[in-house]
């Protein structure tokens, strides 16, 4: 790789690095001083660039187990940012079946002690900054959202009035 164009990745990474600063780690492993720890899996080439992520649904204290997903697209890092974006822990969950999920979820809030935090937005995709703020605060707030159903249009007059009750 040539001078200019490792300068060129290294300030794609410095940009990136500042998007999603406090939401997610960047790391960088110059290849030219040494290989990579072998828990960062096997490289065929550079750049290689990955995304480590919890499996869903482990026991507390078994972090160790991720999702390994490989990058393969554009390397900017508005690209690269938009896939950290999507593949990013979603711990969210959605209104589906009005009265009978906020009852559900209200039981788990009570059960584990924890504060509810309810989202109502117009889209039915989470948001990243909403994925970022559910990973962060997983285990001290139980997140839920309801957004308008796609096939009836209702809105979410009756659902806020029975949320406010609660």
């Amino acid at each position: 790789m040539f001078e200019s164009e490792l300068l060129i990745h290294i300030q794609e990474w410095e940009k990136l690095a500042g998007a999603v600063k406090g939401l997610a780690t960047v790391a960088y492993w110059d290849t030219e001083q040494g290989p990579p720890p072998s828990q960062l899996g096997d490289f065929r080439g550079t750049p290689t660039i990955r995304m480590f992520k919890p499996k869903p649904k482990q026991k507390a204290g078994e972090n160790k187990k991720k999702i390994v997903l490989d990058y393969n697209q554009e390397r900017k890092a508005k690209d690269i940012k938009k896939f950290v974006d999507y593949n990013m822990p979603n711990y969210v969950e959605s209104v589906v079946n009005g009265v009978k999920d906020l009852d559900k979820f209200d039981e788990k809030a009570k059960k584990y002690g924890l504060p509810r935090a309810m989202l109502f937005v117009s889209k039915p995709d989470t948001m990243p900054l909403t994925k970022y703020l559910s990973a962060e605060f997983e285990e001290s707030c139980c997140w839920q959202k309801s957004s308008p159903q796609r096939k009836t249009g209702k809105s979410w007059t009756s659902l806020k009035s029975q949320t406010c009750q609660l």
